[in-house]
């Protein structure tokens, strides 16, 4: 297993990343879950995508003492990869634990090949932690959006750009 121990957050306690596994799940899911009941966000109702990354080792956690307190979960393509989420517990928001979950998910789809990854952010805060750490709006050519849709972003990881297509052809 990936284990990548990152120092000390809010000056108390060691968090670790490591590769998401079952052992995460019921722990997760139960934070996911009363976080749902309680405000009505989240990602409770991804928990089939999550299970399934779990499963398939697409996700990274993070680990504080013992305790799962944040997550992702990604999937990569041919020559790029999605972050479909990144997540902290409610108790460990605000402490950086999101954007090292984001950085340390990129650094995994560049190492699986990706030149760029994308992310549809479904709220102000993820939309805000992706753009501090660079990602820029990303139009698809082949996917027509409208102002009502989530912004989507992209992060190159190389001077690559894909070929501008002729609008005409």
């Amino acid at each position: 297993a990936h284990v990548e121990q990152l120092g000390r957050i809010g000056g108390c306690v060691s968090l670790i990343l490591e590769d998401a596994s079952e052992s995460h799940l019921a722990e997760i899911l139960e934070w996911l879950k009363t976080e749902d009941v309680a405000t009505g966000e989240g990602f409770y109702c991804n928990r089939n995508l999550v299970t399934k990354a779990f499963l398939e080792g697409s996700g990274i956690c993070a680990v504080i003492d013992g305790a799962s307190v944040g997550f992702s979960v990604f999937q990569m393509y041919c020559d790029g990869g999605d972050v479909h989420i990144v997540e902290v517990h409610p108790g460990f928001r605000g402490r950086g634990i999101g954007g090292q979950l984001l950085e340390a998910t990129v650094e995994r789809l560049r190492k699986l090949g990706a030149q760029y990854v994308d992310v549809e952010c479904t709220s102000r805060g993820g939309e805000a932690l992706c753009r501090r750490h660079s990602f820029e709006d990303y139009v698809d050519p082949n996917n027509y959006r409208n102002e009502w849709d989530d912004p989507e972003l992209r992060r190159y990881l190389s001077d690559w750009r894909p070929p501008v297509r002729s609008p005409w052809s």
